[in-house]
């Protein structure tokens, strides 16, 4: 009798234990944007996306990238036409597309 109630203990002891397990599942949403990268001679430009334009003077905020002084900004996903001017003059167009978190590189001569 009393190994039917301790073999009655374990297995219902097992079976609380395995009931107990948990199964965890992670759902990760990365960001709807991407980014353009500026490399190359770009102080004292403007860059037209669409209808908005960025003057690229000495207070843009720069970042260093491999040893190289570079500009970064956010752009959503998508198709984009990028025009660089210089004193008025187009130097660079250029139709991106960009998916997410992923980085578009324009060297500007």
């Amino acid at each position: 009798m009393k190994q039917i109630a301790l073999l009655l203990s374990t297995l219902i002891l097992a079976l609380n234990v395995t009931g107990c397990a948990k199964n965890y599942q992670s759902v990760s949403q990365v960001e709807d944007s991407g980014f353009l990268v500026l490399k190359g001679n770009y102080v004292g430009t403007e860059i037209i996306i669409g209808d908005q334009v960025i003057v690229i003077d000495e207070d843009t905020k720069f970042y260093k990238v491999d040893g190289e002084r570079v500009a970064k900004f956010p752009l959503a996903v998508g198709s984009h036409n990028i025009e660089v001017r210089r004193d008025g003059n187009v130097i660079l167009a250029r139709k991106l597309f960009l998916t997410n978190e992923q980085s578009a590189e324009v060297l500007i001569p």
